[in-house]
């Protein structure tokens, strides 16, 4: 990026900027840049967004353009890029394009982002607008990006290394990087190749899943109360049963670390009919020793190099014991 000089351009930079705003794109990275806005603009914790309304040049009353204008929902996010040029704009009228976008309960956010701060400004202040500067929005996303490293495209997350590197040159400061954020600059070709090997290798356990999915579908196609056998996202074999419109379900999910088995009700159905099930017979003694995580419980646990036929044994052991404790709770 500092070769082709692109990024010097505000209107580059604000498309770049757009499009890793955007949840939903193939970067991967989901709301990555969206909480490390909120945060480095002084506005605590973002709820989390899948996926938000980014416009570009937006007009105004005034017959200006807002360079950014992002609405989540949640948060309606004004900001004007400032790369060189000095921060002359009409900030009354942006503002009030940014109050008058959204619901009248979301948080606002109005912010001049540059290389560096800008101080003692009296028309952003009277529009309530306040600087961020690159490094600072950078500090937010490093300390994020480890939580959105396994879901990102390999290719983007090497542009946004560059992208920050380039902007944060800009400030002329290296903004005290650690010594672990120069190696993760220096070395985002390599990162970018262990992300692609990572990426191959959660794919041959997804290809696994598969293989595992076919073998119980052979072995035991029909199962009291097993309404569907599926996999979700590649990476998880669900097991979804089904009584007098009640449902609870079983996931194995396969990660980089394990196996995991779940067991959880459904949103429709209530979590008291999930304790009916686990205090059956069946599930009694396997529930005991497991405990809940975020509504569910994780009863059971694999190495990654379990064979697939012991999985599957152990697996079909658990499906029919759930299987078994719905019969129970209906006599």
């Amino acid at each position: 990026m500092e070769v082709s000089g692109y990024p010097h351009y505000e209107n580059v930079a604000s498309n770049v900027l757009a499009f890793y705003f955007q949840p939903k794109e193939e970067h991967g990275l989901g709301d990555l840049m969206l909480s490390a806005f909120v945060t480095a603009a002084g506005k605590g914790q973002f709820g989390g967004a899948e996926s938000a309304i980014v416009r570009r040049e937006k007009s105004t009353k005034a017959g200006g353009r807002l360079d950014l204008l992002i609405d989540t929902g949640g948060f309606v996010i004004g900001i004007e890029n400032k790369i060189y040029h000095s921060p002359n704009n009409d900030f009354a009228d942006y503002s009030d394009l940014i109050d008058r976008t959204g619901s009248p309960e979301s948080v606002r956010i109005k912010a001049v982002l540059s290389p560096k701060t800008i101080r003692n400004h009296e028309s952003m202040t009277s529009a309530q607008f306040v600087s961020v500067t690159y490094p600072q929005l950078w500090d937010c996303v490093r300390e994020r990006i480890g939580r959105y490293v396994q879901t990102a495209h390999p290719k983007w997350l090497s542009y946004l290394f560059d992208f920050m590197e380039t902007t944060t040159r800009m400030a002329g400061e290296n903004n005290g990087l650690t010594a672990t954020d120069e190696f993760l600059i220096s070395h985002h070709n390599l990162i970018e190749q262990l992300l692609c090997d990572r990426q191959a290798l959660l794919s041959r356990l997804g290809r696994n899943l598969g293989v595992l999915k076919e073998m119980m579908d052979e072995e035991s196609p029909l199962i009291a109360h097993l309404s569907k056998r599926w996999i979700w996202e590649l990476t998880c074999l669900v097991h979804d049963f089904e009584d007098q419109g009640r449902q609870v379900a079983l996931d194995l999910k396969v990660d980089f670390q394990d196996w995991s088995l779940t067991f959880f009700n459904r949103p429709s159905t209530p979590k008291s009919y999930l304790d009916t099930l686990t205090s059956q017979p069946s599930l009694r003694d396997r529930i005991r020793e497991s405990h809940l995580e975020a509504g569910r419980y994780l009863v059971a646990k694999w190495p990654l190099q379990t064979p697939l036929e012991e999985l599957q044994r152990d697996l079909t052991a658990w499906v029919m014991a759930v299987s078994e404790a719905i019969d129970s709770s209906l006599q």
